[in-house]
């Protein structure tokens, strides 16, 4: 899942990055001199996967121009940053020039810090969570089997807690702050539906979303069931 977040998180990501940097070493290694070309090309500023001209294509998604493919490489890796867009292109800098010094630098947390605060931003972005069901929401994170434990964890530390819905087997869990709407949740002040954008969230669970939304109003007894 990509999505955009505070710079100040830079630090958390620091696991991910690593795991991302072992897995594609092969890769940079077998292009290892078109890595140090746009590397180069990126000491002098912005650069799109449009300003290289003539490179071959690979197998990637499709035939992929083997630029792009790099750039989006060191980019998951943490090698460079969006610096800027024009229209759909993305321009990559360094991520030195991008990220300020502070964070850069800063000591990140241990891995498994690390990983529970990936696990809280997924929690608050999603506001509700199953740690099944839900493959694309969890890739950073692990298997359902991790992710129940940290779930779990956080439940402990009381960064998270865990709920049933009727017509939904197993724990939910929502971010800790939440806990007061579930159990007196305010009546709408109108009786418009409103579809706000992006809607990605409501989509990464599909069995999720559709107990929540065939149930009947927010208001009706029983919903929400205390452990």
């Amino acid at each position: 899942m990509h999505s955009i977040l505070p710079v100040e998180t830079y630090p958390v990501f620091h696991w991910v990055r690593t795991r991302l940097s072992e897995k594609h070493a092969p890769f940079f290694k077998e292009h290892e001199k078109e890595t140090a070309v746009i590397i180069k090309m990126l000491e002098d500023g912005p650069i799109s996967s449009r300003d290289i001209k003539g490179w071959k294509k690979v197998e990637w998604w499709g035939k992929t121009a083997l630029s792009r493919v790099i750039l989006e490489r060191l980019w998951s890796c943490g090698r460079v940053m969006i610096h800027h867009r024009e229209g759909a292109a993305k321009y990559y800098a360094l991520t030195e020039e991008v990220v300020p010094e502070s964070l850069y630098c800063a000591e990140p947390p241990g891995d498994e810090e690390c990983i529970k605060e990936i696990v809280k931003i997924i929690v608050r972005a999603s506001r509700i969570v199953s740690p099944s069901k839900a493959p694309e929401q969890w890739y950073a994170v692990g298997k359902t089997k991790r992710i129940r434990e940290l779930l779990e964890t956080l439940e402990k530390e009381d960064d998270v807690f865990s709920l049933t819905l009727q017509g939904h087997k197993g724990k939910l869990y929502a971010p800790v702050e939440d806990r007061k709407i579930w159990e007196d949740p305010p009546l709408p002040d109108s009786d418009y539906v409103r579809f706000l954008a992006p809607l990605d969230p409501l989509n990464w669970n599909r069995a999720l979303f559709k107990v929540i939304y065939n149930m009947a109003t927010w208001d009706t007894p029983g919903r929400y069931i205390k452990r």
